[in-house]
């Protein structure tokens, strides 16, 4: 079942029937939370087959990664950090905070 579009800026916001939103999906990697996450510091977590990783968005920073080398987190740190604001919106729509 295809979830329902919440929200469309320059990526597709979808939100899955069981609580787990996809913020932003860019070349490989699919940025999302869960809907258990709310009581945890805002933050995204970023799935690229079977490799995940959990970045806080309140300075970009890594929190913990399974599957992914130091240069590949890099540049989903950098991700992270350059859609912020969209990440953010979306933590924020979802919470409701």
């Amino acid at each position: 079942m295809v979830g329902a579009r919440n929200r469309c800026d320059d990526s597709e916001v979808t939100q899955a029937p069981w609580g787990v939103p996809t913020v932003l999906r860019r070349g490989p990697y699919r940025l999302f939370f869960y809907a258990s996450d709310s009581a945890e510091p805002a933050h995204v977590h970023v799935q690229r087959d079977r490799k995940r990783a959990k970045i806080l968005l309140a300075r970009a920073e890594l929190d913990w990664s399974e599957g992914f080398g130091p240069a590949e987190l890099g540049r989903i740190v950098r991700l992270v950090g350059t859609n912020r604001k969209l990440l953010f919106g979306g933590w924020n729509e979802f919470f409701k905070t």
